[in-house]
């Protein structure tokens, strides 16, 4: 018996024995007849396919990113008051450039109008405060921060803290870019500075 394959792309085989019986059987076309794409879809897909794995990749990096952040207490949508707050405590260390935020609590509360006033940089007359209290249709509100931080001492050995940073605002809608308008442990920087050893020297940096 011969076998004829007269077209590698043919889609059937011609078996004779020599006589006049001639068996013809029919099969599927080639893997690369059937799955042939044209240039320019193959070029398209392609491009959609490594742009989904780009995609991807940032998508994964930016978690990966944002929880590294998140865990070492350095939150990608940290206010501006809370980032004033870490500018504060590091103008009282020793090494600032060593401070590092573990945590943060960020709060806020209505405070009377007399708890507004308290704060030394709040303090007017009586005529100006009555005046504010009359147009003000909403009472004013503290923020509050709790911020566990670390950072090194004079000897260069890490210490762990807690500071409470706090803001009097008078009507909630603005935020502390200054660090003196902020309040650390119950005080304005100018005013705990004013109270170290080195006085002078604290105070001359504040002022820059």
């Amino acid at each position: 018996m011969r076998i004829s394959v007269f077209d590698p792309k043919a889609t059937s085989l011609a078996f004779s024995n020599g006589r006049t019986k001639v068996v013809l059987l029919r099969f599927p076309l080639p893997c690369s007849e059937r799955y042939r794409v044209p240039r320019g879809q193959y070029r398209q897909a392609t491009r959609k396919m490594r742009t989904k794995l780009v995609i991807a990749t940032l998508l994964i990096f930016g978690v990966v990113v944002l929880g590294h952040a998140y865990l070492r207490g350095y939150s990608p949508f940290t206010s501006q008051f809370v980032q004033t707050c870490d500018r504060a405590i590091k103008e009282r260390l020793v090494a600032p450039s060593t401070y590092e935020r573990i945590s943060v609590d960020e709060s806020r509360k209505t405070i009377t109008f007399d708890e507004f006033f308290k704060d030394p940089i709040r303090r007017v007359s009586e005529a100006a405060r009555k005046a504010i209290v009359q147009v003000e249709r909403v009472s004013p509100v503290q923020y509050i921060a709790l911020i566990d931080y670390q950072a090194q001492d004079r000897i260069g050995a890490i210490i762990r803290e807690r500071a409470t940073c706090t803001f009097n605002s008078l009507d909630g809608s603005d935020m502390p870019e200054r660090t003196g308008f902020v309040q650390v442990d119950g005080e304005h920087n100018i005013t705990w500075a004013a109270r170290q050893p080195n006085a002078a020297a604290l105070l001359s940096r504040l002022g820059r």
